[in-house]
């Protein structure tokens, strides 16, 4: 499994931009925004095996010149997905326009959402990878 999705993320990170595929929605419509999503995830897993078959010689002769180092342990998935999930929230906070209804109070505390977003991202640097700000 780790290694299909290794195939595939080269391919897909530029355009599997969350940032980007809001802002296509917001601008050009919902439906174009999905439209979007579904186009880059669907080509990524198209393109991330063909590309893998294509080259499969070349790769195999890149990984082979590679000197084995001991592996450090990963961090928790969960860390992962925290992390990441912080990172969106900043972002679709940030973008986040006006409207009717919730939407339109989440929009009046738009600023604060981000500030508290960014610093739980903090809380997270410092206490989940160990990073020194000072």
């Amino acid at each position: 499994m780790k290694q299909a999705l290794a195939r595939l993320l080269p391919y897909s990170g530029p355009a599997i931009n969350v940032l980007a595929i809001i802002l296509t929605a917001r601008i050009l419509g919902f439906e174009l925004g999905i439209a979007r999503a579904v186009a880059t995830i669907g080509s990524s897993i198209a393109i991330g095996p063909s590309m893998a078959f294509l080259f499969r010689k070349e790769e195999k002769a890149r990984a082979a010149s590679f000197v084995l180092q001991e592996e450090k342990p990963p961090r928790p998935f969960w860390q992962t997905i925290v992390f990441l999930a912080t990172l969106v929230a900043i972002l679709i906070f940030a973008t986040w326009g006006k409207g009717e209804g919730i939407f339109g109070q989440i929009y009046t505390f738009k600023w604060k959402l981000v500030f508290l977003a960014f610093l739980f991202l903090l809380i997270e640097l410092r206490f989940l990878f160990k990073m020194n700000f000072f």
